[in-house]
């Protein structure tokens, strides 16, 4: 798959019945979607591209629970200094369907979002932020509802936070600070 060159991916996702990708494009504000059943079905002579998925600028995470996918966004401010992200919630369904409001809520993020994953359950959704050296606890609900009011807890963790993982059954998180300051 080819795009110009400033828009380089940063994660690829497949959606859980194994028809779509879902591609961030972090030197963009888009999210790029392929029909990859529609691809396959043509040997591959077809990419299967049914359109973008407008986000903030420099989207790089995303996870889904639930046929929601949820996205963050880096942003980057006048200088081209970090500036507050987001995290959007989006609809797979839309998204799969290359409607423009797939988009259906977002919020505000700490400075230069990464990573994103929701609880087991879905009723929390985490998102490591490099440049505020936090992991965020969002309402997976108020995200959609009152994104404003979504953000249930701060905790700071080491410098430069990217990955993040669940272990002990979900009960705990493991981050990976990249501390490339």
């Amino acid at each position: 798959l080819e795009f110009r060159r400033v828009l380089f991916r940063s994660e690829v996702m497949v959606s859980p019945d194994d028809n779509f990708a879902f591609v961030t494009l972090q030197g963009s504000n888009k999210m790029a979607v392929f029909n990859l059943k529609a691809a396959q079905q043509s040997g591959f002579r077809s990419s299967g591209f049914v359109g973008f998925v407008r986000l903030g600028d420099q989207p790089v995470g995303m996870t889904e629970h639930g046929g929601l996918i949820y996205a963050t966004s880096m942003q980057r401010g006048p200088g081209k200094g970090p500036a507050e992200g987001t995290v959007s919630v989006i609809s797979m369904a839309r998204a799969e369907h290359g409607q423009q409001t797939a988009v259906l809520a977002s919020a505000a993020a700490g400075c230069a979002p990464s990573r994103v994953m929701t609880s087991p359950d879905g009723s929390v959704v985490w998102v490591t932020t490099q440049q505020s050296n936090a992991l965020l606890a969002f309402s997976a609900a108020a995200l959609r509802t009152d994104p404003p009011k979504a953000l249930m807890a701060r905790v700071l963790v080491g410098p430069n936070p990217i990955g993040e993982t669940f272990i002990k059954g979900g009960s705990q998180i493991v981050v990976a600070n990249a501390d490339n300051s």
